[in-house]
Order: structure tokens, then sequence, then C-alpha cells
């Protein structure tokens, strides 16, 4: 459940950066920009944490 809450956090955050300044389409390949969030627990989560596996992004929209 955590790591789904951590999906869902980066997901929002991907879409507030998409949404401001000049983005640039990803190339296939091409290392993706490293981040940090906070959890649902208010502690730091960084994209270089899972450096090495694969991080699936789930789009949702939450009612709570």
């Amino acid at each position: 459940m955590i790591r789904f809450r951590f999906l869902a956090v980066l997901a929002t955050s991907l879409v507030l950066i998409a949404a401001s300044s000049k983005v640039v389409p990803p190339v296939v390949g091409q290392e993706a920009a490293n981040f940090t969030l906070l959890d649902q627990n208010d502690r730091p989560a960084r994209l270089s944490a899972a450096r090495g596996q694969k991080v699936v992004i789930v789009f949702y929209r939450g009612y709570w």
C-alpha cells in the first residue's frame, strides 16, 4: 500500500512538473531527472532510490 501511495504522489508531481516551464519530451533510454517527494508519512522519497528497478507510474483521480 505504501508503494501505491508513493506512485500516486509521484504521478501527481510529474503532472505538475510537466505543466510548469518548458518540457522536452523524453527519449527512449534517456535517464529520468531525479526528484524528491514526501510520502504519506512525510518521509522524503527519491526517484534515484529505485535505480536499477522498474518504476510504474499510475495516473488516477482520487476522491477523498
